[in-house]
């Protein structure tokens, strides 16, 4: 289910490393901190907000070069942009977190919960990439050679163009602008599994997991062993929803969440 309506409350700004980052801020009471995927902004939670903000207190972050933020400050080369969230929540100054990642998200957040172990306290993984390669993933056989061509002049905008299309066909329907193509390759080419199960096998705090069945970009199979080697915490599988669970099935996933929030209260001290 999905809410009446969604919700699309005004950005805020803060400076990070000298460059403006772009956020919203809705609602009151427990702390959910949302990083998107790529590519994506907070619009992408406008349903998943508007089903949790009468209940908690919902921040979304816009990672650098998208959703309004300014490009500078941080590349995309793994693990900077997990970095550079930990910097965010530190700006905030928000405790007791629950930091939710949707898709790449779920990995910049899973890092970033490392980063902050005094700040974040409970992650929610929302079809998330996993362990291995997926769909999305194999779509680029060549990353690295891909930056390496949106970088030289006289063909980069041919290539850019190439990409555009095949993000249409993987089913982003947005404008995507040429920074943040490259931005989304760059993370493709620099990313490491290796590292990222690394970081995920040293987690602490629990961990919610939603996926869909019919997920067209990350295999609920791929899912599913990610989440087999977090710690524990509640686990959605929905039929259907696809790769957009927190607009799909906003409701149960915020009713879930909120409950699972509720009976996991901070036990570090901090209020």
């Amino acid at each position: 289910m999905i809410p009446d309506q969604p919700s699309d409350p005004p950005q805020h700004s803060l400076q990070i490393r000298g460059h403006t980052a772009t956020y919203t801020d809705e609602g009151s009471g427990p702390t959910v901190v949302a990083v998107h995927g790529l590519p994506g902004g907070d619009f992408d939670f406008r349903w998943l907000g508007a089903a949790l903000e009468p209940h908690c207190r919902f921040i979304r972050l816009n990672l650098p070069g998208f959703g309004g933020s300014a490009p500078g400050g941080c590349t995309f080369r793994w693990p900077a942009p997990a970095e550079w969230v930990a910097e965010a929540l530190d700006q905030l100054d928000v405790k007791d977190v629950t930091l939710l990642g949707h898709s790449y998200g779920s990995s910049v957040a899973t890092a970033a919960s490392l980063l902050r172990p005094e700040r974040v306290h409970r992650l929610a993984l929302l079809a998330p990439i996993g362990l291995r390669k997926h769909k999305g993933f194999r779509n680029f056989p060549i990353p690295k050679i891909a930056v390496s061509l949106l970088s030289t002049p006289g063909i980069r905008q041919p290539v850019y163009t190439l990409f555009r299309q095949a993000f249409r066909r993987a089913g982003f329907r947005k404008p995507i602008s040429n920074e943040q193509i490259f931005r989304t390759i760059e993370a493709i080419a620099s990313w490491s599994f290796e590292d990222y199960k690394a970081r995920v096998q040293t987690l602490h705090i629990p961990v919610f997991g939603a996926l869909s069945e019919d997920d067209h970009l990350v295999e609920a199979e791929i899912i599913r062993e990610l989440l087999q080697q977090c710690p524990h915490g509640p686990r959605l599988a929905f039929e259907d929803g696809g790769h957009n669970l927190q607009k799909s099935y906003a409701v149960e996933v915020a009713t879930a969440l909120l409950q699972w929030i509720s009976t996991n209260p901070c036990t570090s001290g901090e209020n």
